[in-house]
């Protein structure tokens, strides 16, 4: 179900008060820190570049329409620079955008039924649910109808406003938990109760500098408990959030400061004054699918196409309604040029027969899901190949998702100024170099690698089998600095509102030695696991200090920088690293 907010009075008066806030900041009538605040509720971030801008757009679900992937193309295309990158929280952002192009740019967006309101700040952020909600043969219930009714009653609502720090929001359609509830600050999850709709509910999770796994608020709440039992806990951490400090803001945080029993109550007491209130919400349904029987086998023959199979094995999946199916396409590191996301609507338009409601869903994995691929038995094969063709030339072909060659990076210092390497470049090198060991070795096959360009997890390198976040090396030499990351291993996204958070070693690996660490990793595991042990399996059980002695082995003082090495420059980049970190804007 897309979310489209249309542009009326408010989206109108909205714009024309943030075009004001611009001119004042510009004739220097309100400070730097005034005007912060202000763009950051709107969504937009300063980049590295002076004067230059990325915008979020706030995408509910990550469901879109080719009206709504045109109003992106166009804003890029006009106002920006050619990259549509899409995040791990399913929004987009855009960049490269100028002062003086951002009210057109937004305006573009809004109309195209799209906003970046709240995208950023201390608000409600984008709420994620499954990049197959409502579309799983395996789903509880649709959430979708829910996460809907949260995104517009929450979007400009007074209590979200000024939060004492940003508050993420997410539901997931049953127990494997593709949204991840265990990092959100709220995480709902399907269940149902002597035959009633609901939901359980954990809070306080966070990732970040300061990772949190999410704790149980309660085991059940029926579905229309679901919005006074948010409105009460947002209200409770309104009143009771300790403002003092923006780093200890965040929900997790005062949940140890406030006490976790203690804080349920004040929520508790919240829900009870809005029942005193009469205070109005609208209903939260759950929406029902039952699934049809029909054939989804794999049409291709693996010893003639493994190609095509291997593709069909891994991204395709039946829906619950009679030949229909949605593919996984992986958009390498979540980057879509203008061309090629019109291309893709064009070529879609062909394919997809509306049956619920969904076009094109954002997966949190930086890809993207097509939905409503309707098609007969005997015509599977031929649809099926038109289909794999067509991401072929387009370089979106690439097998399965969430394994080893699916890695998720962000920008980096690309263009964010907390950024301190290019991560990209590394997502890119590493992509291509563990392109097909997991299909020619299934104990890979479920592992991850994300990559951070900094502290601040924005690719989630503390879920991931093998994550790294972005630092310096200032000993490198005495008058050049390296690119290196931290190094986390074994974390993982788990069940029912339970994540692993990854364990860090003690040692930095150099940018440029990154792919050879990771196969020394491998070697060793090749090795040393056990019967039947996966890769991720592997890395949650291994020991620290075994860990940190294969780091210390590529470390300068075990193994001095070689000049062919050229430890010295980012992957990506031609010419030597420097460290130029700013104030970032993860607000």
């Amino acid at each position: 179900m897309t979310v489209k907010f249309e542009r009326n009075d408010i989206v109108n008066e909205e714009l024309k008060e943030f075009s004001g806030k611009i001119e004042d900041y510009q004739n220097r009538k309100i400070s730097a820190d005034d005007f912060k605040h202000r763009r950051l509720l709107q969504g937009i971030y300063g980049q590295r570049q002076p004067a230059l801008f990325m915008v979020r757009v706030k995408i509910p679900g990550g469901n879109v329409d080719a009206e709504m992937i045109e109003g992106i193309a166009l804003a890029v295309e006009k106002y920006g620079k050619d990259v549509i990158h899409i995040t791990t929280r399913q929004d987009v952002q855009l960049y490269y955008v100028k002062y003086q192009n951002l009210i057109p740019f937004l305006e573009l967006l809004a109309d195209h039924g799209l906003t970046t309101r709240e995208a950023s700040g201390a608000t409600m952020r984008n709420i994620v649910t499954s990049p197959f909600a409502g579309y799983l043969r395996t789903q509880i219930f649709d959430v979708r109808p829910a996460m809907e009714t949260f995104a517009r009653f929450f979007m400009r609502n007074p209590e979200t406003q000024h939060l004492p720090r940003k508050f993420k929001l997410s539901f997931s359609d049953n127990e494997e938990d593709y949204a991840v509830s265990g990092m959100h600050d709220m995480g709902f999850i399907a269940k149902i109760a002597d035959g009633k709709p609901g939901f359980k509910v954990v809070i306080g999770g966070s990732l970040g500098s300061v990772p949190l796994t999410a704790r149980v608020f309660k085991e059940f709440i029926p579905i229309e408990e679901a919005l006074i039992t948010t409105y009460g806990l947002l209200r409770a951490f309104n009143k009771h959030g300790d403002r003092s400090k923006r780093s200890e803001a965040r929900l997790k945080f005062q949940l140890d400061k406030i006490g976790f029993e203690k804080f349920v109550s004040y929520v508790q007491d919240e829900i009870e004054n809005l029942k005193k209130e009469n205070f109005v919400f609208p209903e939260v349904k759950a929406k029902f699918h039952s699934n049809v029987d029909f054939n989804f086998s794999n049409p291709f023959d693996i010893s003639k196409e493994p190609d095509l199979f291997n593709w069909y094995k891994h991204n395709v999946f039946a829906t619950p309604r009679k030949n229909e199916y949605m593919a996984m396409v992986r958009v390498p590191l979540g980057d879509l040029s203008v061309a090629t996301a019109r291309a893709l609507v064009k070529q879609h338009n062909q394919w997809h027969t509306p049956t619920d409601g969904d076009y094109i869903t954002l997966a949190d994995s930086q890809n993207l899901v097509l939905k409503g691929l309707v098609v007969k038995e005997e015509d599977k094969r031929k649809f099926f190949t038109e289909v794999y063709n067509f991401l072929k030339q387009h370089k979106l072909h690439g097998p399965g998702h969430r394994n080893l060659s699916d890695v998720v990076a962000c920008l980096g210092s690309a263009t964010c100024s907390a950024g301190i390497t290019h991560s990209p470049g590394l997502g890119k090198e590493l992509t291509n170099k563990f392109q097909d060991v997991w299909l020619n070795d299934e104990r890979f096959k479920d592992s991850l690698i994300h990559i951070s360009g900094c502290a601040n997890s924005c690719a989630r390198h503390h879920l991931a089998t093998l994550g790294f976040s972005g630092r310096s090396e200032t000993e490198f030499s005495e008058n050049q600095q390296a690119p290196a990351y931290n190094i986390y291993f074994g974390g993982a996204a788990l069940k029912n509102g339970n994540i692993k958070i990854a364990r860090k070693t003690s040692g930095k690996i150099l940018a440029k030695r990154v792919p050879q660490f990771i196969e020394r990793v491998m070697e060793q595991f090749k090795k040393n696991a056990n019967s039947g042990e996966n890769f991720q399996g592997y890395l949650e059980r291994i020991s620290d200090d075994e860990m940190n002695s294969i780091v210390e082995e590529f470390s300068l003082k075990n193994r001095p920088a070689m000049p062919e090495e050229e430890l010295e420059f980012d992957w990506g980049k031609d010419t030597p690293y420097v460290m130029e970190y700013g104030e970032g804007e993860c607000s």
